[in-house]
């Protein structure tokens, strides 16, 4: 378990469940905060060109008309920023998970 309120990545372990690296242990996480927060920032990013593409494929892949799925797609990013904001506003603005993801 982790504190996710906590100001620094260091202090959000807890004791007993240190990797062996927190340099690794960084990087995990930062990568997950980012990708998160890309996900989360998606349909706002100007990049709704990928979020077609994809939809396109899945279509293809799924036998289904990309009208369907773009729609799908779409709800689940616009459910996942909304989650993510929420997440966020429970760590704190100064919670080390918040540094990570805002960048």
């Amino acid at each position: 378990m982790c504190d996710v309120h906590a100001a620094l990545l260091e202090g959000a372990l807890v004791e007993g469940d240190r990797l062996r690296s927190l340099k690794a242990f960084n990087g995990i996480a930062h990568n997950a905060a980012r990708s998160m927060q890309r996900l989360a920032r998606l349909l706002e990013s100007g990049a709704t060109y990928r979020v077609t593409a994809e939809a396109e494929r899945i279509a293809r892949y799924r036998k289904g008309t990309r009208h369907e799925v773009h729609d799908a797609l779409g709800h689940m990013l616009e459910r996942h920023s909304r989650e993510w904001a929420a997440f966020l506003r429970h760590c704190g603005r100064s919670s080390w998970i918040t540094q990570l993801a805002r960048g």
